[in-house]
């Protein structure tokens, strides 16, 4: 196995919010981070978790009072099918991932990748956004 096809290890102090989520529709395992209340509306977030804090080190959980679900988008940590990554692919993961948490509506974060796939959610799943 190659540098490359080895799962990465969490960072140190991200450890404690590190779930690996197994989907019941497409069968995928995905890493996640997971943290903050389950009460309130989760916000999803379809990026890196390590660029989810604001400036002082605070966390979008903490700052926002809200759940946080962040997906390995990138497959980093999550497994690797042999398909083509496209954007109904990742739309799919995240709606799979939405199911198997039972997470009914979320506010829906991304940059990049993250955002397109964001607004692709928003736009064909509009019962699933909440704003």
């Amino acid at each position: 196995m190659s540098l490359y096809q080895r799962p990465m290890s969490p960072w140190p102090e991200l450890e404690r919010y590190a779930r690996t989520v197994r989907q019941v529709k497409n069968g995928l395992t995905l890493h996640t981070y997971d943290a903050g209340a389950g009460t309130a509306t989760p916000c999803c977030s379809f990026t890196d978790w390590e660029m989810k804090r604001i400036p002082g080190g605070t966390s979008l959980a903490a700052v926002s009072g809200r759940r946080v679900v962040a997906l390995d988008l990138r497959l980093w940590r999550s497994d690797k099918p042999e398909r083509p990554y496209t954007i109904p692919f990742f739309q799919d993961v995240a709606i799979g991932l939405l199911d198997t948490l039972a997470i009914q509506r979320a506010i829906l974060i991304g940059h990049s990748l993250g955002a397109v796939l964001a607004h692709s959610v928003a736009l064909n799943y509009p019962e699933r956004w909440s704003d």
